[in-house]
């Protein structure tokens, strides 16, 4: 019997340590790794500030044509995600400074009040101009 391991990084090393714990061989274990690249910019490129929840300040270039969760994840900034869809919500943070482009109302993690207050996720974040944003949300 083979094993198939797919998902976020934290799923995919506890069910391949919980597999080698039940004395699986390693052989019989396939974890698929995604790797992180960003689309080819287009378009005006915009710095963006991350206050990530550890106090860290991390600041990347996005294009318009670009998520902020792709270019960080790219760029090996730490944002907490999951789905990368816009369904989960864990990328949800809260806009300091600058525009972005509105997410659709169809995206389910982020209603329209929390927008209205200043949210975004990072994986719909498409940005209109410089950006500052804050990890987790009150």
């Amino acid at each position: 019997m083979a094993f198939y391991v797919c998902g976020p990084e934290g799923l995919k090393d506890r069910v391949v340590s919980t597999l080698a714990a039940n004395k699986i061989p390693s052989q019989r274990v396939f974890v698929e790794e995604f790797a992180a690249s960003a689309r080819e910019p287009a378009g005006e490129q915009y710095p963006v500030e991350i206050l990530l929840a550890d106090g860290q300040r991390r600041t990347i270039r996005v294009a318009q044509n670009q998520t902020v969760l792709e270019v960080a994840r790219a760029e090996r900034v730490s944002i907490p995600h999951a789905c990368g869809s816009g369904t989960c919500g864990s990328c949800k943070m809260k806009v300091t400074s600058g525009h972005v482009v509105p997410i659709p109302e169809s995206i389910p993690a982020l209603v329209p009040q929390e927008q209205a207050k200043g949210y975004t996720l990072a994986c719909q974040c498409y940005p209109k101009s410089a950006l500052r944003l804050q990890e987790g949300f009150a």
